[in-house]
């Protein structure tokens, strides 16, 4: 996720200083280039890979950057949901026992 990270502001023309530690403003940027593409989780796992990476550094991720991974999850395409399960019965909970 980090490569995939440092490869994405390469090809924004980012420097060293603007990725390392990055401000809120390039993660909301990165993250919100996921919307419609992947699920929200995905995106979330990959802001997480960049967050350990930079806390040895400044970590720059705050309130509006959970709102923008909201969002990003809300936007998922359908083909990565999954039909709702059904919910546990009383025969279920007896199998156990």
């Amino acid at each position: 996720a980090v490569k995939e990270f440092l490869n994405w502001a390469d090809t924004r023309g980012l420097r060293a200083d603007e990725i390392l530690p990055a401000p809120e403003s390039t993660l909301l940027e990165y993250a919100a280039t996921f919307t419609g593409r992947l699920v929200g989780g995905t995106v979330r796992a990959k802001i997480s890979a960049i967050k350990t990476w930079h806390t040895s550094h400044c970590w720059k991720g705050g309130d509006l950057l959970c709102k923008v991974l909201t969002k990003v999850e809300r936007k998922a395409p359908m083909s990565s949901r999954r039909p709702e399960r059904p919910g546990v019965s009383d025969d279920m909970m007896m199998i156990p026992h």
